[in-house]
């Protein structure tokens, strides 16, 4: 059976996490993955309508253009409002009268406007509604949660705040956090899985020598440092992206510079 740990505010485990969920700052660590999730909306939206501004076609032809754009990232936008989709209900389902009505409304009609999309009015509808929804959550306060722990092994941490893990370090393990990562102990391993965080990351040894996908993703204006880092290994800072290809040491990765 997994352990669960559902905490309003900052978790301390002693030793390791196997096979379990922890969850610090409650709601507030939810809302965490809502930002990320919704500004990677906003750069695809942004996308599509700097291709068509740069064209500088007749208003017939942005048209035709962006029926083809749309088209083409109409995977992205699926993948995306599938993941707001589930989201929405496992908030409403697992944090209840915690979280605004407002909040649950708005990400629903996102998610079924992303499936309309036609025309450009469809596209300033929805950047419009993403705008108000991350103002309302980037305007509500800060949390002092935060988790602690030793060793992670297939495990999965959601924090509003830091991650800091003091131990050996963390193997097939999620970690999605509002602020910090810091994978520091000894040997401080993050090995075959993924980090996604709004603050730095910090890690001793990222991936393995057998190659397994490792991945560390951080939002614009953050940094990944890692004093080693092994083949397949994929960092991410905003829509900069960095794939290590041989062992390197000592990488400092931010604004998209290795």
């Amino acid at each position: 059976m997994k352990g669960y740990v559902y905490a309003g505010g900052p978790v301390i485990v002693r030793k390791n996490i196997i096979g379990g969920f922890v969850c610090a700052g409650g709601v507030l660590a939810v809302y965490e993955k809502a930002k990320t999730l919704l500004e990677k909306l906003k750069v695809e939206l942004e996308l599509i309508e700097s291709v068509v501004a740069k064209k500088n076609k007749e208003l017939s032809n942005r048209y035709e253009l962006l029926v083809d754009l749309l088209a083409t990232a109409r995977k992205n936008l699926s993948q995306i409002a599938s993941t707001i989709k589930i989201l929405t209900e496992q908030v409403s389902k697992e944090h209840g009268e915690a979280v605004d009505d407002f909040f649950i409304e708005i990400m629903k009609e996102i998610e079924r406007d992303l499936g309309t999309l036609k025309q450009w009015e469809d596209i300033n509808r929805v950047q419009e509604k993403v705008n108000e929804v991350l103002l309302y959550l980037n305007s509500g306060p800060a949390s002092n949660a935060y988790i602690s722990a030793s060793n992670c092994h297939h495990a999965k941490l959601e924090s509003a705040g830091a991650v800091k893990i003091g131990g050996k370090g963390c193997y097939h393990t999620e970690i999605l956090a509002g602020g910090n990562v810091s994978v520091m102990g000894y040997p401080g391993i993050f090995r075959g899985g993924q980090i996604v965080a709004r603050g730095d990351v910090e890690i001793k040894e990222l991936g393995c020598p057998a190659e397994t996908i490792t991945g560390v993703q951080v939002v614009p204006h953050k940094k990944i440092s890692a004093e080693k880092v092994y083949p397949n290994s994929i960092l991410r800072v905003g829509s900069q992206i960095m794939r290590i290809q041989k062992l390197t040491r000592f990488v400092d990765f931010s604004n998209g510079d290795g």
